[in-house]
């Protein structure tokens, strides 16, 4: 049985989560004490906020100049440029519809999912 469109949205926005997560942030970045917390926190409310508005713009900016991803299909895009257009592609179709929901269970632990 093939993914529905719902389940494509809620895996691709929580990769793309914990891949900007884990790439751009050291570990104790989340230390309650840290005094980056807020700019994570920033560029948090920054990703769930452009991918709302399905601006992939403002997404695009939340990553650093020499990001690359990899899709839920696999494609590797390695420039900014890539990321933004394919983002733009899918947000025209299959994601045109999807909103971010992000919760902080804890200082170091929080959670994505799109509907």
């Amino acid at each position: 049985m093939a993914p529905s469109d719902q389940d494509l949205n809620r895996l691709t926005f929580g990769l793309l989560l914990a891949a900007y997560l884990c790439i751009s942030f050291p570990a104790g970045l989340f230390a309650a004490s840290n005094p980056d917390e807020e700019h994570v926190r920033e560029v948090i409310a920054g990703l769930k906020r452009a991918w709302n508005v399905h601006d992939m713009h403002a997404l695009i900016e939340q990553f650093t100049g020499d990001a690359s991803f990899v899709n839920v299909n696999g494609s590797w895009l390695r420039s900014a440029a890539q990321i933004e257009e394919s983002h733009k592609v899918v947000h025209a179709t299959i994601f045109k519809t999807s909103k971010a929901v992000i919760a902080g269970l804890r200082h170091d632990i929080g959670a994505a999912q799109t509907k």
